[in-house]
């Protein structure tokens, strides 16, 4: 909050907001993952950010059938610096935070090529 150098209240309460809402989801994303692991993750993302992770991490195309929810968040931890080795156990909160601000870029960019190339044929 003090890198932000928020000058009043007002601005400080609504950056607090915004903070509270990447908060819950989060850890929303993380519990849910760890409680409902085969859950498909197209109840919480949709098709293109799937799509466009796996074909980033993988460097094919994605499969018909979208992932599990866990094995999706273990991707979007990869994204963040997650190594998924046997010995580590769950991703944590950080590095899914971190992995979901690379998947939006990814996503975006992603939406922007599919859009280029059906429109160019």
């Amino acid at each position: 909050m003090e890198d932000l150098q928020l000058e009043t209240i007002d601005r400080i309460e609504k950056a607090l907001a915004v903070y509270c809402l990447i908060a819950w989801r989060l850890l929303f994303l993380t519990y849910r993952s760890r409680n409902n692991p085969h859950e498909s993750c197209e109840k919480h993302f949709t098709k293109d950010e799937w799509a466009s992770c796996y074909m980033f991490l993988n460097k094919r195309k994605p499969p018909n059938k979208p992932p599990s929810l866990k094995e999706f968040i273990v991707m979007i931890a990869q994204l963040g610096g997650f190594l998924s080795r046997k010995s580590d156990g769950d991703p944590g909160v950080k590095v899914i935070w971190r992995g979901l601000k690379r998947l939006e870029d990814i996503s975006a960019s992603f939406a922007n090529f599919k859009e280029i190339f059906v429109c160019n044929g």
